[in-house]
């Protein structure tokens, strides 16, 4: 387990970007990862912040998986497969924000469900 919150971590840190991060010191990767999650918080607002509120609200493991999956469900019902993982990774900084690390590590890890990509 402590391996995969490790994994989770890392993955988080190379997917998520920092806001805290001073403008000047930013690579053009960076500074285009930022661009792609601001639009994806404008384009998809209302199910980030439905997401997010429902997700940070959850006390128990099964209750946040069963929410996580809930919410992934009806983003790829509305928008489809092809920005689920601009979608995850935006979802993931707003329950970092909301002071939730640990169901933003779920949510990061969470793959695209198989039926999806059929």
């Amino acid at each position: 387990m402590k391996a995969l919150n490790i994994y989770i971590r890392d993955h988080i840190k190379s997917n998520v970007p920092d806001d805290s991060a001073p403008r000047q010191k930013m690579s053009n990767g960076t500074m285009n990862k930022r661009l792609i999650y601001r639009q994806c918080e404008i384009d998809f607002q209302l199910e980030l912040s439905r997401g997010a509120s429902c997700i940070a609200s959850c006390e128990t493991e099964a209750s946040l998986r069963d929410q996580v999956e809930e919410t992934v469900h009806s983003f790829l019902q509305i928008h489809g497969p092809s920005r689920f993982a601009e979608f995850r990774g935006s979802l993931a900084n707003k329950l970092i924000a909301r002071g939730r690390r640990d169901a933003a590590l779920f949510v990061a890890s969470y793959p695209l469900p198989a039926q999806a990509m059929s």
